[in-house]
Order: structure tokens, then C-alpha cells, then sequence
């Protein structure tokens, strides 16, 4: 039989299985994700609100011919002309636009796909207030009265972190209590159990909406990381290179790239084998990692190379980077030497780079010229040389 301290051991487990401290926190606050995967979280929270605001445009239309058929004639029109506004707005939200995938953007479309029915709902209980309805008319009132948990359970599709998802709580539980009062509705007896289920929806869709962004942050990372080392591939290196360019370029702040190739790499391969290439490799992008701020970027361009994004560095952070990274290399080789790189540096500004090939095929030739004249060592612009 399990003890109690083995129990509180293996609790964590129990309840989170594999997921780390740093996987928990990602699923917490989106405040430790980094670029790439803000923007594709971004475009999908996008692509749903356009997806699911087409389709509530659509059954808003459809439900008008429900309205005029249970409803007197001038609650019908006053509901029509309420529901013909909420599809304008469900429509201006599906429209195609062409929008930055930026998580501002994206929130600003969610609250507002949220806010549009909770109006509605409020203005619907307000008409149903003064008014005696029986019947079929009564049944719909009911369903009308449903639409906070309905807007709820709508919220789980999107890939959001818990202090995300508790902000979008609030306006729909204020939706719902405003709406109570609004149809002479509200008693404490009714309250504590329509609370009950709200809580009970609202559980359901945080819990999605985490198990959503950690597949999300699985899948992209599966994609985006190199299974070696862990570092950025080639391919999601590119998009974060033209995305940190172009954020550099609109806000004119500087930005460095270092182009890094191992030296004699070649020999570790052909002398002690595949095996320990590999693991000079994962050594030296660990340590490159390492030295890096939260925001840089380690890239695997190819073989034995790396790109470093320096996001908002000029020549000089760039260059405490690289005696950072000088002062005890990249690790030890197999024959316990270290483990060193020849390295390029270019920075838009000071390099009047046009656009980010440019300014990685500058780093490059300056890596060349690091390996030419003796490798171990870094070659800046005019000349300046670390080593």
C-alpha cells in the first residue's frame, strides 16, 4: 500500500504526468512564450473567430424565421433589428482581412466575437422583462436565457492559458447576473445553482482550452525544433528571422545576427564518429543557449552552423554576446580541446541591410573571413575582430 509521503511524492505525476514546471507555466501565463509560437497561436485564435462568427452569422439569419413564428409582432421587430446588428458584426468579424497574426489582434476579434451575443442577451432579457409570454414563446424565452453558457462553451475551441481564459470568464458571469436582474429574474435561491453550472461549464472549457495550447506548443515545437539539438530548424528560423527584421525595421531598432560554424567539425566526425559529432553539436548549442538572453534565438542553419537573432542588439551587445561566448568556447571536443567557432556579425542598422538574406549573407562572408584568417574568432564590421 502506497504511503502518504509517497503519495505527495508522486502527486505531480499523478496529476500532470509528464508535463515540467516550465510546461505547467506555459500552459499558466503566455507571458514565457516565445515569438514563434505567440504567432501561430495567434492565427488560429484568428482563423476560429472568423470561422465561428460566419457560422453564427449565418444561424442568426435562420433563427429571425423562429422569432416571427413564436414571438408577438413588435417583440419580433425589436428582437429583428437587435439580431440583424449582431450579424453585421459577426460578418465584419469573418470577413477575410488581411490582420497581423499578433496576439493583440487576435484577443481584440475574441472579445469582441464575445461581447457581440452577451449585448444581444442582455438587450433580449431587458425586452423579455415587460413582457407576458406562454407557450412556445415562453420555451424560447428559455433558450434566449441560455446564452451565456452557450457563449461559454464556445470559448473552448480556442487555445488559451489560464489566466487568459479566467479574464474571459468575468464578462460573461457579469452578462449573466446583469441579465437576472434585467428580467425580474433573480433570487438567491435560483442563483447558487445557475452559479453552480456556469462554474461547471467554465471548469470544462479551461481545461480545453489548456489541453489545446499544450498540443499546440507540441506540435509547433515538433515542427519548429531541430530533434538533435533543439535549436530553431532552418525552415521556422527563416519565418522568425522575416518576423524579428520587419519588427526591427517598423520600430527602427537595431538588430544583429551571428552566423556560426564550428571549426574542424569535420575531424570529429571522421576521427571518433557520427556519435560524438552529434553530441558536440548538442553541446554546443546547449551552451549557446545558455549564453543567450531569453529573447535571442538559436537556429540550426545547416551541418554545423547557427544563426544567433540578437533581437534588439547593436554592434556592442552584439559584441558582449560573442566574449561571452569566447571566453570558454562551446564546450570541450572529444579529445578535450574546445570547442571552437569561427563567427560573422551584421546588424541592420549599422549595415544598412535591405532585408534579412542580406543581412545573414553578410554575416556569412564575415565568417568566411573569421575562418580564412585563422578561425576561433569573430569578424564584425570595419575590421573589428574578437578572438
Amino acid at each position: 500500500m502506497m504511503s502518504t509521503n509517497s503519495l505527495v511524492r508522486h502527486l505531480p505525476a499523478v496529476l500532470f504526468g509528464d508535463l515540467s514546471l516550465h510546461h505547467l507555466k506555459e500552459l499558466l501565463s503566455s507571458h514565457i512564450h516565445d515569438l514563434h509560437l505567440s504567432r501561430h497561436r495567434a492565427g488560429t485564435i484568428i482563423n476560429r473567430v472568423r470561422l465561428i462568427s460566419g457560422c453564427f452569422a449565418f444561424l442568426n439569419l435562420l433563427w429571425v424565421l423562429v422569432d416571427y413564428w413564436v414571438f408577438p409582432i413588435d417583440v419580433w421587430n425589436n428582437l429583428l433589428l437587435m439580431r440583424l446588428a449582431v450579424v453585421a458584426v459577426f460578418i465584419a468579424l469573418a470577413w477575410p482581412w488581411q490582420l497581423p497574426k499578433r496576439l493583440s489582434v487576435a484577443f481584440l476579434l475574441l472579445l469582441t466575437m464575445l461581447l457581440n451575443p452577451l449585448l444581444f442577451y442582455l438587450f433580449s432579457q431587458s425586452l423579455f422583462g415587460d413582457q407576458q409570454l406562454y407557450g412556445w414563446a415562453a420555451i424560447s424565452v428559455m433558450l434566449y436565457a441560455s446564452l451565456p453558457f452557450i457563449v461559454m462553451a464556445g470559448l473552448s475551441v480556442f487555445p488559451l492559458t489560464v489566466v487568459e481564459s479566467l479574464l474571459l470568464v468575468l464578462p460573461v458571469v457579469l452578462s449573466l447576473l446583469l441579465g437576472l436582474q434585467l428580467a425580474d429574474n433573480f433570487s438567491w435561491e435560483g442563483l447558487l445553482p445557475t452559479l453552480w453550472l456556469m462554474l461547471l461549464v467554465a471548469g470544462v472549457y479551461i481545461i480545453s482550452g489548456m489541453i489545446q495550447i499544450h498540443y499546440m506548443i507540441v506540435i509547433v515545437n515538433k515542427v519548429s525544433l531541430d530533434a538533435l539539438t533543439g535549436a530553431f530548424t532552418r525552415r521556422s528560423g527563416e519565418e522568425i528571422l522575416d518576423l524579428y527584421f520587419h519588427i526591427s525595421n517598423r520600430h527602427e531598432k537595431p538588430f544583429a545576427v551571428a552566423f556560426i560554424d564550428l571549426d574542424h567539425f569535420k575531424q570529429i566526425n571522421d576521427i571518433y564518429g557520427h556519435d560524438e559529432g552529434d553530441k558536440a553539436l548538442r553541446q554546443a548549442c546547449a551552451n549557446l543557449q545558455q549564453l543567450l538572453r531569453s529573447g535571442d534565438i538559436v537556429i540550426r542553419w545547416g551541418g554545423e552552423e547557427f544563426i544567433l537573432l540578437l533581437n534588439g542588439s547593436d554592434i556592442a551587445g552584439a559584441q558582449k554576446v560573442v566574449e561571452r561566448i569566447t571566453q570558454n568556447w562551446l564546450g570541450k571536443r572529444p579529445d578535450g580541446t574546445a570547442l571552437t567557432a569561427s563567427m560573422g556579425i551584421a546588424e541592420r542598422v549599422n549595415d544598412k541591410a535591405e532585408d534579412w538574406p542580406d543581412l545573414i549573407e553578410l554575416a556569412d562572408q564575415r565568417m568566411y573571413q573569421a575562418k580564412q584568417s585563422g578561425r576561433a574568432r569573430c569578424v564584425f564590421a570595419e575590421d573589428l575582430v574578437v578572438s
